[in-house]
Parts: C-alpha cells; sequence; structure tokens
C-alpha cells in the first residue's frame, strides 16, 4: 500500500476469534480517496494462514472455530488454509487513520467550533465519518 500499511495479528478467546490491525492510512487531508484505498487494500489483502500439519494437531473445538473463517478448505493439493479479517468475530482497528475535518472546513472554522465545544458541527464534519456514512469505509463497524 505505497509507505502506508498495516501490521495485524489474531487471536482466539474462549469461543470468538478477535482480529487486531495497527493501521496507518494516507495522510493530508485531501487525500480521502487514498485513506479508503489503503483502508480496502488492507481488508481485503490480509489474510491469515493455518499450515495443514498445525492443523491435525488441533482439537475438534479449534477446527470447528477455525472452519467458521477459512476461506479455502483443505484439499489434496493445499499445505495451508487461509482465511481473512472479515472471519473473525471480532476486528479491532487502532493506528493513524489520518482522516481529518471536511476539506470544505477551513482551519479557522474548525478552531471556532472546538472552541465553542460545538461537537455536532465537527462530528457531522469528520472525514471518517462522512465516509462512514456514505458507505464507503468501516462498513458495518461500530465506535
Amino acid at each position: 500500500v505505497g509507505n502506508k500499511g498495516a501490521v495485524s495479528i489474531r487471536m482466539q478467546a474462549y469461543d470468538s476469534d478477535i482480529c487486531f490491525i495497527c493501521g496507518h492510512l494516507a495522510a493530508h487531508r485531501e487525500n480521502v480517496d487514498s485513506r479508503n484505498s489503503d483502508y480496502h487494500n488492507i481488508m481485503t489483502k490480509t489474510s491469515f494462514k493455518i499450515k495443514k500439519d498445525e492443523w491435525n494437531q488441533m482439537s475438534t473445538e479449534e477446527r470447528l472455530s477455525a472452519s467458521r473463517m477459512r476461506y479455502n478448505l483443505y484439499n489434496e493439493d493445499s499445505s495451508n488454509a487461509t482465511f481473512g479479517v472479515k472471519r473473525h468475530d471480532f476486528i479491532i482497528w487502532l493506528g493513524d487513520l489520518n482522516y481529518r475535518m471536511s476539506t470544505l472546513s477551513s482551519d479557522e472554522q474548525v478552531f471556532e467550533h472546538v472552541f465553542a465545544k460545538d461537537l455536532d458541527w465537527l462530528i457531522l464534519n469528520d472525514q471518517l465519518n462522512i465516509e462512514r456514512r456514505a458507505g464507503h469505509v468501516f462498513k458495518d463497524f461500530c465506535e
């Protein structure tokens, strides 16, 4: 993803599969489309593997949990099963997402609303919130 990207790790806590993503998306106020693209690249290109020998050593419960998430099932020619981010029960994003205030807002306007503690205006004009409302990124995520 250019000079930006993410690292991801997954774990199982009881019967829940959890994925943590620490991302650094494109900077600068005008690069909303690049940030959105970075997000989609991370969500679609991140995959986790379970080696066949690890699979064979798993308990039945562990295999059932992994089966829910895997994109491709084992076959004679496959040595690894892979599954993506969206196959987890919980996905937690952190990092520098770099979304800013809308480009329609001047710095002066933003500071006026900050000093006036006008959170409604700030939330309404936040790029991440705008992109989420439009369905461009973080669909089905909650904050």
